[in-house]
């Protein structure tokens, strides 16, 4: 029995692609339109539409993807009925992963996951709603609709994100919705509207509602790629630890708020001994690596709420924001302990790292002419350098 149970952890992702793709395919299947209702130049214009919906698309920094499929898909439901909306949707979703994705066998999840989400919204509207608009009293069953349709389809992705990865599912569909928040209430309530202007002035209509909806999607991804770069500046590449041009930004944009809230603080200046002969010796490129796996190092044993920089070359800047000395140097004997037990490059080189720490004291608070950060960081780049002279490899804390 037990055994059974951890099969069917290891590869819950498996069973769960199948069975949604199960569930989504009979959808599928035993709601094809009619004919009539397929050859014709509305559908025409319509899966069109949806084609060059699913594939407008946004990826966000989680790895979540959006497109335009969603509030083409919410106007499909209220114009046309669930089987054509199925149908037409569909072919979108298809054309989506045939262009972005790799691995085709997730077009099999894609599509039974939409399928799913628009039968269960579309049951539901269709009980209620008789396709004859009529506005406020019908926003009743609208909304609950389009919502029953983002929902679900939300869930089905973060269960499959969190068996792939390991994630929590409560952690990927909030972050998802954070994301996502300023585009989805503008993408859903166009749907709404693209309906209500297709009635009115039918493919003229729509187009009056697409230029903009397409503006919108189209200002997301500049403003996505805007804050992507922001965030790659702010990174090494090397270590991907936050880079100096990241701790300066800190420092004038936080630290002084970090000051008010809390007087118990440290700072950790670390750097890698020996270094210069490493590249000397080994050359350029294993000394890279051996940042590389350093950084790697770090992130395991430093806490999200320590935040950690390389500082420059071989230096690295450590903030513990509640912790005096000793509490601090714990922290670095567990760095220690961790690079001593590590193979750096597969066994060629041993290293080991001089650290000082700094914690603010009454009289440098008191000090009203005194940049704290940079006096911090300086006197635990002293105390470094005096653990260098005093034979490396060990922590000294700085002292008035």
């Amino acid at each position: 029995m037990n055994k059974l149970v951890n099969v069917l952890k290891s590869n819950f992702y498996i069973f769960f692609v199948l069975i949604i793709s199960f569930i989504g395919f009979n959808i599928i299947l035993f709601n094809l339109p009619n004919l009539s209702d397929i050859f014709n130049f509305e559908t025409f214009l319509f899966l069109t539409l949806s084609i060059v919906a699913s594939n407008s698309l946004i990826t966000f920094k989680s790895g979540l993807k959006m497109t335009l499929n969603a509030p083409i898909t919410i106007f499909l439901l209220l114009t046309l009925n669930m089987n054509q909306t199925l149908f037409i949707g569909s072919l979108g979703v298809f054309s989506f992963v045939i262009f972005h994705y790799q691995k085709k066998s997730k077009i099999f999840f894609n599509l039974s996951q939409y399928a799913i989400s628009i039968y269960l919204s579309g049951t539901f509207l269709y009980h209620h709603y008789d396709g004859n608009m009529t506005l406020p009293e019908d926003f009743i069953y609208i909304i609950p609709a389009i919502l029953i349709f983002e929902i679900t389809n939300r869930i089905l992705i973060s269960i499959s994100v969190s068996a792939r990865s390991g994630r929590p599912i409560k952690q990927i569909f909030i972050t998802g919705i954070k994301e996502t928040q300023v585009g989805i209430p503008l993408y859903l309530a166009n749907g709404l509207i693209m309906n209500i202007c297709y009635r009115a002035y039918s493919f003229w209509g729509v187009a009056i509602v697409i230029i903009p909806l397409f503006s919108v999607n189209w200002l997301l991804q500049v403003s996505n790629k805007a804050d992507q770069h922001k965030e790659d500046s702010h990174i090494c590449p090397l270590t991907t630890l936050k880079n100096r041009r990241c701790l300066d930004e800190w420092q004038n944009q936080q630290f002084s708020e970090i000051i008010l809230k809390n007087h118990n603080f440290s700072f950790a200046m670390i750097d890698i001994d020996n270094f210069k002969p490493i590249n000397d010796h080994y050359g350029h490129k294993i000394g890279d690596q051996v940042l590389e796996e350093l950084g790697s190092l770090f992130k395991e044993i430093v806490k999200e709420t320590e935040l950690i920089y390389r500082y420059g070359g071989e230096e690295f800047l450590i903030f513990f924001p509640s912790l005096q000395l000793e509490e601090a140097n714990n922290v670095i004997e567990r760095l220690h302990n961790a690079v001593r037990q590590h193979s750096f490059t597969d066994n060629q080189i041993t290293i080991t790292f001089s650290t000082g720490i700094a914690s603010l004291d009454t009289e440098l608070l008191n000090d009203n002419n005194a940049n704290i950060g940079n006096e911090m960081i300086r006197r635990a780049d002293m105390a470094m350098y005096d653990a260098k002279k005093s034979g490396k490899n060990q922590t000294k804390f700085y002292e008035c």
